[in-house]
Protein backbone atom coordinates (compact mmCIF):
# COMPACT_ATOMS: atom_id res chain seq x y z
CA UNK A 1 0.00 0.00 0.00
CA UNK A 2 1.00 3.54 -0.51
CA UNK A 3 0.11 6.68 1.40
CA UNK A 4 0.09 10.83 0.65
CA UNK A 5 1.13 12.84 3.71
CA UNK A 6 -0.23 16.05 3.52
CA UNK A 7 1.00 18.33 6.47
CA UNK A 8 -0.56 21.71 6.84
CA UNK A 9 -1.28 24.39 9.81
CA UNK A 10 -4.08 26.20 11.04
CA UNK A 11 -5.41 29.02 12.91
CA UNK A 12 -5.76 27.64 16.32
CA UNK A 13 -9.51 28.72 15.81
CA UNK A 14 -10.00 26.84 12.83
CA UNK A 15 -8.49 23.34 13.99
CA UNK A 16 -11.22 21.65 14.65
CA UNK A 17 -13.50 23.03 11.43
CA UNK A 18 -10.54 21.40 9.22
CA UNK A 19 -10.64 18.06 11.29
CA UNK A 20 -14.63 18.07 10.52
CA UNK A 21 -14.31 18.52 6.59
CA UNK A 22 -11.83 16.43 6.15
CA UNK A 23 -14.12 13.89 8.24
CA UNK A 24 -17.30 14.72 6.38
CA UNK A 25 -16.33 16.24 3.06
CA UNK A 26 -13.51 15.52 1.80
CA UNK A 27 -12.60 11.47 2.70
CA UNK A 28 -16.61 10.28 1.81
CA UNK A 29 -15.73 12.13 -1.64
CA UNK A 30 -12.66 9.59 -2.04
CA UNK A 31 -14.11 7.12 -1.31
CA UNK A 32 -15.38 5.70 -5.16
CA UNK A 33 -12.09 6.62 -5.97
CA UNK A 34 -10.65 3.35 -7.40
CA UNK A 35 -7.70 2.30 -5.24
CA UNK A 36 -9.09 4.07 -2.14
CA UNK A 37 -8.36 1.81 1.30
CA UNK A 38 -8.85 4.70 3.82
CA UNK A 39 -7.43 8.33 5.55
CA UNK A 40 -5.76 9.58 9.02
CA UNK A 41 -5.26 12.48 10.53
CA UNK A 42 -3.37 13.53 13.10
CA UNK A 43 -2.93 17.04 14.96
CA UNK A 44 -0.65 18.41 17.32
CA UNK A 45 -3.53 21.01 19.27
CA UNK A 46 -0.10 23.06 20.77
CA UNK A 47 1.44 23.89 17.76
CA UNK A 48 -2.32 24.11 15.53
CA UNK A 49 -0.39 21.51 13.61
CA UNK A 50 -1.27 18.64 11.84
CA UNK A 51 -1.20 16.28 8.80
CA UNK A 52 -3.66 14.63 6.70
CA UNK A 53 -3.03 11.03 5.21
CA UNK A 54 -5.01 8.92 2.54
CA UNK A 55 -4.04 5.09 1.74
CA UNK A 56 -3.93 3.56 -1.26
CA UNK A 57 -3.50 -0.21 -2.70
CA UNK A 58 -0.77 0.62 -4.89
CA UNK A 59 1.57 3.25 -6.63
CA UNK A 60 -0.93 3.01 -9.54
CA UNK A 61 -4.11 4.07 -8.03
CA UNK A 62 -1.99 6.94 -5.93
CA UNK A 63 -0.51 8.24 -8.83
CA UNK A 64 -3.38 8.11 -10.78
CA UNK A 65 -5.60 10.03 -7.97
CA UNK A 66 -3.21 12.68 -7.76
CA UNK A 67 -5.43 15.39 -9.44
CA UNK A 68 -8.06 14.25 -6.90
CA UNK A 69 -5.39 14.81 -4.26
CA UNK A 70 -4.76 18.34 -5.49
CA UNK A 71 -8.32 19.15 -5.45
CA UNK A 72 -8.75 18.15 -1.86
CA UNK A 73 -6.15 20.35 -0.52
CA UNK A 74 -7.70 23.47 -2.88
CA UNK A 75 -10.68 22.35 -1.27
CA UNK A 76 -10.05 22.08 2.41
CA UNK A 77 -8.16 25.40 2.26
CA UNK A 78 -10.81 27.20 0.78
CA UNK A 79 -13.36 25.88 3.15
CA UNK A 80 -11.09 25.93 6.12
CA UNK A 81 -8.53 28.54 5.90
CA UNK A 82 -5.71 25.38 6.42
CA UNK A 83 -2.27 25.85 5.02
CA UNK A 84 -0.54 23.29 3.22
CA UNK A 85 3.03 23.02 4.23
CA UNK A 86 4.64 19.73 2.79
CA UNK A 87 3.04 16.98 0.61
CA UNK A 88 5.61 13.74 0.50
CA UNK A 89 4.35 10.07 -0.52
CA UNK A 90 5.91 7.21 1.07
CA UNK A 91 5.70 3.10 0.52
CA UNK A 92 3.80 1.30 3.67
CA UNK A 93 6.24 -0.79 4.49
CA UNK A 94 4.87 -2.06 8.15
CA UNK A 95 1.14 -1.87 8.96
CA UNK A 96 -0.14 -3.31 12.24
CA UNK A 97 -3.87 -2.56 14.10
CA UNK A 98 -4.90 -4.30 17.19
CA UNK A 99 -8.48 -4.36 15.97
CA UNK A 100 -9.81 -4.82 12.46
CA UNK A 101 -11.65 -1.13 12.68
CA UNK A 102 -9.41 1.61 14.45
CA UNK A 103 -10.45 3.58 17.13
CA UNK A 104 -9.85 7.17 17.92
CA UNK A 105 -8.85 9.09 19.36
CA UNK A 106 -5.43 7.06 19.75
CA UNK A 107 -2.04 9.16 20.70
CA UNK A 108 0.56 8.53 18.45
CA UNK A 109 4.04 8.99 18.42
CA UNK A 110 5.85 10.13 14.93
CA UNK A 111 8.85 9.66 14.34
CA UNK A 112 10.87 10.83 10.92
CA UNK A 113 13.81 10.93 9.76
CA UNK A 114 16.34 10.54 6.42
CA UNK A 115 18.54 7.32 5.93
CA UNK A 116 20.83 5.91 3.65
CA UNK A 117 17.79 4.35 0.64
CA UNK A 118 20.29 1.28 0.16
CA UNK A 119 19.86 -0.03 3.46
CA UNK A 120 15.51 0.92 3.88
CA UNK A 121 14.90 -2.82 3.96
CA UNK A 122 16.90 -3.71 6.18
CA UNK A 123 15.22 -0.87 8.47
CA UNK A 124 12.25 -2.37 7.37
CA UNK A 125 12.92 -6.07 8.76
CA UNK A 126 14.37 -4.89 12.11
CA UNK A 127 10.95 -3.24 12.27
CA UNK A 128 8.70 -6.31 11.95
CA UNK A 129 10.90 -8.11 13.77
CA UNK A 130 12.03 -6.73 16.42
CA UNK A 131 10.29 -3.40 17.34
CA UNK A 132 6.41 -4.63 15.91
CA UNK A 133 6.49 -7.56 18.50
CA UNK A 134 7.68 -5.12 21.25
CA UNK A 135 4.93 -2.85 20.46
CA UNK A 136 2.03 -4.80 20.79
CA UNK A 137 2.78 -6.34 23.88
CA UNK A 138 2.07 -2.72 25.01
CA UNK A 139 -0.46 -1.79 27.30
CA UNK A 140 -2.79 0.13 25.16
CA UNK A 141 -1.25 -0.22 21.87
CA UNK A 142 -3.81 0.23 19.27
CA UNK A 143 -1.97 0.35 15.83
CA UNK A 144 1.55 1.21 14.36
CA UNK A 145 2.70 2.00 10.64
CA UNK A 146 6.02 2.76 8.96
CA UNK A 147 6.73 4.05 5.31
CA UNK A 148 9.55 4.72 3.13
CA UNK A 149 10.52 7.30 0.28
CA UNK A 150 12.84 5.48 -1.78
CA UNK A 151 13.49 8.22 -3.66
CA UNK A 152 14.64 10.77 -0.99
CA UNK A 153 15.34 8.20 1.76
CA UNK A 154 12.65 9.73 4.06
CA UNK A 155 11.25 7.40 6.61
CA UNK A 156 8.48 7.28 9.32
CA UNK A 157 7.11 5.33 12.22
CA UNK A 158 3.42 5.88 13.68
CA UNK A 159 2.79 4.27 16.86
CA UNK A 160 -0.29 4.46 18.37
CA UNK A 161 -1.98 3.98 22.06
CA UNK A 162 -5.20 4.35 24.00
CA UNK A 163 -3.58 7.00 25.91
CA UNK A 164 -0.48 9.41 26.63
CA UNK A 165 0.30 7.56 29.32
CA UNK A 166 0.74 4.34 27.82
CA UNK A 167 2.09 6.12 24.81
CA UNK A 168 5.00 7.55 27.09
CA UNK A 169 5.07 4.31 29.04
CA UNK A 170 6.03 2.10 25.76
CA UNK A 171 8.85 4.83 25.21
CA UNK A 172 11.88 3.00 27.28
CA UNK A 173 10.57 -0.47 25.67
CA UNK A 174 11.41 0.41 22.06
CA UNK A 175 14.93 2.81 23.03
CA UNK A 176 17.08 0.12 21.89
CA UNK A 177 15.84 -1.01 18.82
CA UNK A 178 14.94 2.53 17.56
CA UNK A 179 18.43 3.00 18.14
CA UNK A 180 19.48 -0.11 16.22
CA UNK A 181 17.73 1.32 13.27
CA UNK A 182 18.95 4.09 13.64
CA UNK A 183 22.87 2.81 13.34
CA UNK A 184 21.81 0.58 10.52
CA UNK A 185 20.39 3.31 8.31
CA UNK A 186 22.70 5.37 9.02
CA UNK A 187 19.79 7.86 9.59
CA UNK A 188 19.81 11.62 10.55
CA UNK A 189 17.25 14.69 10.97
CA UNK A 190 15.66 12.17 13.35
CA UNK A 191 12.16 14.29 14.37
CA UNK A 192 9.65 12.79 17.18
CA UNK A 193 6.15 14.41 17.61
CA UNK A 194 3.80 13.17 20.06
CA UNK A 195 0.37 13.80 18.20
CA UNK A 196 -3.05 12.49 18.53
CA UNK A 197 -4.73 10.56 15.67
CA UNK A 198 -8.33 11.94 15.34
CA UNK A 199 -9.51 10.47 12.21
CA UNK A 200 -8.69 6.62 11.00
CA UNK A 201 -11.01 5.17 8.59
CA UNK A 202 -9.24 2.09 7.45
CA UNK A 203 -9.84 -1.54 7.56
CA UNK A 204 -7.04 -3.47 6.86
CA UNK A 205 -6.15 -7.33 7.53
CA UNK A 206 -3.74 -7.55 11.28
CA UNK A 207 -0.92 -8.08 9.12
CA UNK A 208 0.09 -6.03 5.77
Amino acid sequence: MYLRVTAFKSDPAKIEAGIAYLRDKIIPSLKNVPGFVGATCIVDREKSTGAASTIWESLEAMNKAEQAGVQARIDSGEATGIEVVDVDRFEITTLEMATPTAKVPSYTRVITAYGDPKELDKVTQLVREHSVPKLKQQPGFRAFAAGVNRMSGRGFTAASFASAEEREASNAALMATRERATEVGHMYGVQIDLVETVIAEIKVPTTA
